[in-house]
Parts: structure tokens; C-alpha cells; sequence
């Protein structure tokens, strides 16, 4: 993942979270990471490998396709 995607992936992660109400902890939690791994995403510092990217996705109803 390009710097660029993974600053798309972050952004994308934290407007969809917040749009359906969950905090960073909940989102961390229910993929199994730990919160910074969580925020480390979010702000794009770097990408979750393909498994945690899909669960992501399917959890706050992203399409993975637009991050690839």
C-alpha cells in the first residue's frame, strides 16, 4: 500500500466509525488489535495485513476494492 492509500484507508476508517457510532476501543476490540494498531491505521501510519483489512471493512461496511 502506497503512503497515499493507506492515508485513504484511515480516513475512510475513521468517518465510517464515527458514522455508525463506535469508538477506536470497540473497533479494536472486535478485530483483536490493540487501540494503537487501531490508530496507527486510522491516521495512516501504516496498513493492517489482509485478514484485519477485511475484517475492518466488513465491520464498518467498507469496500476493500477502493483501498487496492
Amino acid at each position: 500500500m502506497t503512503q497515499d492509500q493507506k492515508q485513504m484507508f484511515g480516513e475512510a476508517v475513521s468517518q465510517s466509525r464515527k458514522a455508525l457510532g463506535m469508538t477506536q476501543i470497540a473497533c479494536a476490540k472486535q478485530c483483536g488489535v490493540s487501540i494503537v494498531s487501531f490508530q496507527n491505521w486510522e491516521r495512516g501510519v501504516c496498513a493492517p495485513r489482509d485478514e484485519k483489512m477485511q475484517q475492518i471493512c466488513e465491520l464498518l461496511k467498507l469496500n476493500r476494492e477502493d483501498f487496492e
